[in-house]
């Protein structure tokens, strides 16, 4: 079968992340989104994107500290970004979930075959904004990653 155009458009973004070349992808996330706005798969790589742009501005010792405290140094991490770009992550958290969440609840997929509880992007935005973990988002963490 041809891939759709959302489908080629999330292929490119996948090649340009391979190539580390996250500042080309935004713009073809952008499209996606533009194309199919209730797709939650532009969110959540989106989201990707930017948290690899924001680390790739740290400095190098910061990924040795980052495993060693995870949750202080993703909010760190997020503290990093404009407030623009804070609220897009904020906002396309909520989104990836909320669209996860519907094709769920409709029956066109599980939590299984998705990997993931879509809850997981509400207690993620939830956690940037605060800089405090949910028991969710901790279990997630230290018992699935």
């Amino acid at each position: 079968r041809v891939a759709s155009y959302f489908e080629r458009l999330m292929l490119y973004m996948g090649d340009l992340f391979e190539e580390e070349k996250y500042e080309a992808a935004l713009p073809v996330l952008e499209q996606a989104i533009a194309h199919k706005p209730n797709h939650p798969l532009a969110y959540f790589a989106r989201v990707f994107v930017m948290g690899q742009l924001a680390l790739d501005n740290q400095p190098e010792e910061f990924l040795t500290e980052a495993e060693e405290t995870i949750f202080p140094s993703m909010y760190t991490l997020f503290q990093s970004l404009s407030p623009e770009e804070q609220q897009r992550v904020i906002d396309d958290l909520r989104r990836a979930g909320a669209g996860y969440a519907a094709v769920v609840d409709q029956g066109k997929t599980t939590v299984e075959m998705i990997g993931f509880d879509p809850i997981l992007f509400e207690a993620a935005a939830d956690f940037v904004q605060t800089g405090i973990p949910d028991d969710v988002l901790r279990d997630f963490i230290e018992n699935e990653l």
